[in-house]
């Protein structure tokens, strides 16, 4: 048969492929250039005719091997066909592991693979993964950024001695979008990072947790409790400081890090921040974001109580001074809180809650809203309680602020807000509502007149004369468009 491609054409009768049984040599056409096969050296099986020769046999089998291995690798490859192919060939395994494609190989290596390729390197096993390791795939993910701990123990492992230095560098290494290793690190993944870096973890896991992908989040934006801890553990005393100063870093939305936070990631934060943590968090409740929402603006009760503990001493005044800051719309904190939320949030402020709750809630939103423009009967009763013996003056202030529209409290109260209202004033009522009630809105109408536009119903009628009969009586006098009110009111009944 002729066999062609090895740089000259050999004619090889038949009889060349048989054993020299007294020698048992092999035909020098085949030692020659048969000893070292290559997928390029050959241009075609079809010429080839095995005939019985077990070396030619093996020979082909030789390079199909090669072919699966160098150019089908996957994490499926048999590490006995690895073997095969590299065994006393490190400088080519080397060659192999460093080759730049698409999916580099450690890549797609698994964890036995690995092994097998640190026993065949060597003592040259720690230099080639080292460098093996910064390898980027097509989206820029290097080994470590998706490998499990089983993989990750396995590349320390043939790293040696240069496994802490070499995994610390590696782990700020950014993908396409800007993730780190630890972007994406769960527990597990974290802890075994930390046992392969050693004495660089700490510092090395500083550095990284301050890097923001290209949607500006940083790893503490996306941990959740459990992994805030790992890393906490892994930083050691350096852990404290690191960590308060992430958690004030801003994503493209300009949220921090406890933006989005439940109590339970709040308080393993707080945690981890030992003694940093009041100053952390103080300054951490007043940034805003795009928008000028604070961590407070839409936070519920057990994030409320976690950011106070985390607080500490200096929670009262932290938060009376977080809760009249001013989102782009206007809004304060007490402008969208519930019952609940306000409730805590009194609670949090304990002696500072009085003047403070009686600053917030003449300031007005976007609309010109105040918040008991807004409030409901449990939150003005709750509010009120808050300032104590300010209260009667200042909520007596407040129910007489006009929003854009001319609307005043007395406007958009219903009967039982009315109600709660009396029972602030007690015998002031009357007095008080006497002024209130003939406040004309931008249209020229009373809080008193019947129609759903005003949120005035008949139920807040008969409050309204329960509550004040005299201030009611002079309101219904009141004409609008040639008509008493008392008339109005009456057409409607």
């Amino acid at each position: 048969m002729k066999v062609s491609g090895i740089g000259r054409n050999y004619n090889i009768k038949s009889t060349s492929f048989k054993s020299n049984k007294q020698n048992n040599t092999t035909s020098p056409a085949i030692q020659q250039n048969l000893t070292t096969p290559t997928l390029s050296n050959l241009q075609s099986y079809s010429n080839i005719s095995f005939g019985g020769r077990e070396e030619v046999r093996n020979f082909f089998n030789k390079i199909e091997l090669q072919e699966k291995v160098r150019d089908n690798f996957s994490h499926k490859t048999p590490v006995e066909d690895i073997q095969k192919v590299f065994a006393s060939k490190p400088d080519d395994l080397k060659s192999f592991l460093l080759e730049k494609r698409k999916l580099p190989i450690l890549n797609l290596a698994n964890n036995k693979q690995i092994d097998a390729f640190a026993k065949i390197l060597g003592d040259s096993a720690p230099e080639t993964m080292a460098e093996a390791i910064t390898i980027q795939n097509k989206y820029g993910d290097t080994v470590l950024h998706y490998a499990d701990t089983n993989k990750i123990e396995a590349i320390a492992n043939a790293l040696g001695n240069s496994a802490p230095e070499a995994v610390a560098k590696i782990i700020t290494i950014q993908n396409n979008d800007g993730n780190t290793v630890l972007h994406e690190a769960d527990v597990d993944k974290i802890e075994a990072l930390a046992k392969a870096m050693g004495d660089k973890a700490s510092e090395a896991i500083a550095k990284a947790i301050t890097i923001q992908n290209n949607d500006g989040i940083a790893v503490l934006h996306k941990a959740g409790a459990d992994e805030i801890e790992a890393l906490a553990k892994a930083m050691g005393d350096n852990a404290p400081e690191a960590i308060a100063k992430a958690i004030t870093i801003q994503n493209n939305d300009d949220n921090i890090v406890i933006y989005k936070a439940g109590a339970d990631k709040i308080e393993a934060l707080t945690k981890a921040m030992g003694d940093n943590a009041p100053e952390a968090v103080a300054k951490a409740i007043t940034i805003q974001n795009e928008y000028g929402d604070t961590v407070l603006h839409y936070a519920d009760t057990n994030k409320i109580e976690a950011m106070a503990n985390a607080l500490g001493n200096s929670a009262p005044e932290a938060i009376a001074k977080a809760i009249t800051l001013q989102n782009e719309y206007g809004d304060t904190v007490l402008h969208l809180a519930g019952v609940d939320e306000i409730e805590a949030l009194i609670k949090a402020m304990g002696d500072k809650a009085s003047d403070a709750i009686a600053k917030a809630i003449t300031i007005q939103d976007g609309y010109g809203n105040t918040v008991l423009r807004l409030a409901d009967a449990d939150e003005i009763e709750v509010l009120a309680k808050a300032m104590g013996d300010k209260a009667p003056e200042v909520i007596a202030k407040a129910i007489t602020t006009k929003n854009n529209y001319g609307d005043t409290a007395m406007h958009n109260a219903k009967a039982e807000e009315i109600r709660v209202y009396a029972r602030i004033f007690k015998e002031n009522t009357d007095k008080i509502f006497h002024d209130a009630l003939l406040i004309k809105n931008n249209d020229g109408y009373l809080p008193i007149f019947p129609e759903p536009i005003n949120i005035c119903d008949l139920e807040k009628l008969e409050a309204l004369i329960g509550v004040a009969p005299d201030a009611t009586t002079n309101a219904l006098s009141q004409k609008k468009g040639g008509k008493t009110y008392l008339n109005l009111w009456k057409k409607e009944l």
